[in-house]
């Protein structure tokens, strides 16, 4: 099989233009010349007799001749929204779903994806991906999941979350932290389990008694962008020689993922049109 043949058979029109670039340098005896810019920017060529200089910027492609590219997205409104704006009957929706904690989750919008039935076949290179991400809240509540703190800088951590606390009630957290505060420099001597909590007592001065609960609520969005999802925390209290360490650790955080997660399928899959494939 001939050079021709070859470049026809297997190239395309880029490897088609520069075979006919080859036969005519061939043709003429030409060698290529590379032209730059003078001083004051202005290109001359020298122009064999016979050959004509032709200016072939009318016939380039002024846009790419179909969309395609791969969007990176965090956030599941700017997602929906992409989608609404760029979706045809032949878009089609994926997930990619992990269930546990620090593993991603995706899902993305294949908007020239084949069409149905007996339809045309798409080229499958044009996407929008939601990168599921933990949101700011979700991060700092696990951050300090299962960790023991002095009275004070759990006090101050509750006081800066309190708002996440959806039980007990704000006023309840709010004396609770002011409890912690005021106690922390007495030292502890016992505690009593009860139904309102663990009962701390306290020697010195202060003869006070400090409850704390055994467990918290908190309506937190586990995802950027995501509706709050419930999540139940226990309390953790330990004596140290007198002193207090307390902390907090989330409880059914897999089972708390899992239902956020569905609960993003179903509104990205509501508010697109587009079913979601698992």
């Amino acid at each position: 099989m001939s050079e021709k043949e070859q470049i026809i058979n297997a190239s395309g029109s880029k490897e088609l233009a520069a075979y006919a670039v080859k036969l005519g340098q061939e043709s003429r005896q030409l060698d290529r010349a590379v032209l730059r810019p003078s001083i004051n920017e202005t290109q001359l060529a020298l122009i064999p007799q016979g050959l004509e200089l032709k200016d072939l910027t009318a016939y380039e492609r002024q846009v790419p001749a179909r969309k395609s590219g791969q969007i990176q997205l965090s956030t599941i409104p700017s997602f929906i929204s992409l989608v609404n704006e760029q979706k045809t009957a032949a878009s089609r929706m994926f997930a990619k779903i992990s269930e546990r904690v620090g593993e991603p989750s995706t899902i993305s919008c294949t908007f020239n994806f084949h069409e149905a039935g007996a339809g045309a076949a798409g080229w499958q290179d044009y996407q929008a991906v939601l990168q599921l991400t933990p949101s700011v809240k979700f991060g700092t509540w696990t951050t300090v999941s299962g960790e023991l703190h002095e009275q004070e800088p759990f006090a101050e951590f509750l006081k800066d979350n309190r708002l996440d606390i959806i039980d007990p009630s704000g006023a309840d957290i709010l004396k609770l932290v002011m409890d912690l505060e005021m106690t922390s420099e007495a030292r502890a001597v016992g505690k009593t389990p009860t139904n309102a909590g663990m009962v701390l007592s306290f020697e010195d001065k202060t003869k006070a008694n400090l409850t704390i609960p055994d467990k918290i609520r908190l309506a937190i969005p586990l995802f950027k962008g995501a509706e709050r999802t419930l999540v139940e925390a226990e309390f953790r209290v330990r004596l140290a020689g007198g002193k207090i360490l307390c902390g907090v650790r989330l409880l059914g955080v897999d089972q708390a993922i899992k239902d956020a997660l569905d609960a993003v399928v179903a509104k990205v899959s509501t508010d697109t049109g587009i079913e979601v494939f698992q």
